[in-house]
């Protein structure tokens, strides 16, 4: 092959550019291959080839004791969720593409994933690393065993952003902690793809700290579509960099906590984060001040935040700096509230059933007041509906013996 310009008079160049080229035969293999895991699936995309004559693609897959089969053949599209799936199981996926031919193929590249189960109970993500006050991996660790005392979890420590936990680690657990108690070292900004995955499913997580929110976002405001906001019900968090944080005070039944007076700050730290939250999330610690009445002073360090999908708690201060009973107090309290799930009939999102719920439902209803924050809680004859017969099931439940609140269905 040869091309040449030609001008609006017909004249050619003097010099043609020449090449020369020999079709492929063979397809190029499909590329950029991903596998995400989902409920009780993974998902393996890929790119659409570049040529004309792709008749259909190829994928096939194999686990830790099998060999590579066809999973599936004459696929149109290019992305393909694999529901064979046994739970706690890793798959690979490699994808050939066919053309009209019946020309196969290389094989891609390879992909897998864990299908997302959360079926195992907790895992603890451990980022306190040694910074010049945290004692030895051992003193950490010897510490952590005594405060999860009668939980059983998992635990990835996390020394480095690459430590950061991937999509099939996570999907394997109903409750994730995440603790990062140094003071230098924060690497939560690897995981936060990661983490909103995770957290649109009906999953339970702790985040505690000393500047871990701070040190991604420093003093700011959150919005909606902020991992922060969506998640964990926050619209502010601003960092106390004085040396007068003397713990905190609990809030909402929560337990009391007590920190060690433990050189160079001898219980006095600096460097906690407070918030402000939407109006349906909860305080349960405010900051408790060697200065009463200073600014900082009784604001939020604590939240809880119950999203309908699942319970959150945000902390502004470290867990590794509380008495060993105390934080089991707190760690405790946050597994009760984890299995408390959706409150059936809460229609205003107090966390309890009583005649409130029944005179906000009027409001709603009927006097243009405010709507539920969680719209299947405020459904609780459970017809997918939100209607009178909701306050009347209700008043039956809450005065007449009527039956319990079932789970609603409107979304």
């Amino acid at each position: 092959m040869a091309g040449i310009a030609i001008n609006s008079e017909g004249y050619h160049s003097i010099e043609m550019v020449e090449s020369s080229l020999a079709p492929h035969t063979v397809p190029r293999p499909p590329y950029v291959v991903s596998c995400i895991p989902d409920s009780f699936s993974a998902v393996t995309t890929w790119n659409t080839n570049l040529e004309l004559d792709i008749n259909h693609y190829r994928i096939l897959r194999r686990d830790s004791v099998s060999d590579w089969s066809i999973l599936a053949d004459n696929l149109t599209d290019t992305v393909y969720r694999d529901l064979a799936v046994d739970p706690h199981t890793y798959y690979s996926y490699i994808i050939q593409a066919v053309d009209n031919d019946l020309n196969i193929s290389h094989f891609s590249n390879l992909n897998g994933a864990t299908p997302a189960t959360f079926d195992w109970p907790l895992l603890f993500l451990e980022e306190t690393n040694l910074d010049g006050l945290v004692p030895s991996e051992n003193g950490q660790r010897l510490y952590y065993d005594s405060i999860f005392a009668g939980i059983p979890n998992n635990k990835i420590q996390i020394d480095t952003t690459i430590d950061a936990p991937n999509l099939s680690d996570l999907g394997q657990y109903s409750s994730l902690f995440y603790f990062d108690d140094d003071h230098v070292y924060h690497f939560l900004s690897a995981s936060l793809s990661q983490l909103d995955w995770y957290l649109g499913y009906e999953t339970d997580m702790l985040l505690a700290g000393w500047k871990t929110i701070y040190s991604i976002s420093g003093n700011s405001y959150f919005y909606p579509g902020d991992l922060f906001y969506d998640h964990f019900g926050l619209t502010r968090n601003m960092l106390n960099s004085t040396n007068n944080f003397l713990g905190a005070n609990p809030e909402s039944g929560w337990p009391s906590v007590e920190f060690k007076s433990l050189p160079p700050y001898y219980g006095l730290y600096p460097d906690i984060t407070v918030f402000e939250k939407i109006p349906e999330a909860k305080v349960i610690y405010t900051y408790k001040s060697n200065i009463p009445g200073s600014y900082y002073d009784n604001k939020p360090v604590g939240i809880a935040f119950n999203t309908g999908n699942g319970q959150r708690v945000v902390l502004g201060f470290p867990i590794y700096y509380m008495t060993v009973p105390t934080a089991q107090a707190l760690l405790a309290k946050v597994q009760e509230y984890f299995a408390q799930g959706p409150i059936y009939g809460d229609a205003n999102h107090d966390d309890n059933i009583n005649a409130l719920d029944v005179t906000f439902l009027i409001n709603y209803l009927y006097k243009h007041g405010p709507a539920p924050y969680i719209i299947n809680n405020a459904d609780p004859n459970g017809d997918c509906r939100l209607n009178a017969l909701d306050i009347t099931y209700l008043i039956n439940f809450l005065y007449k013996g009527g039956p319990a609140p079932k789970p609603g269905c409107i979304n």
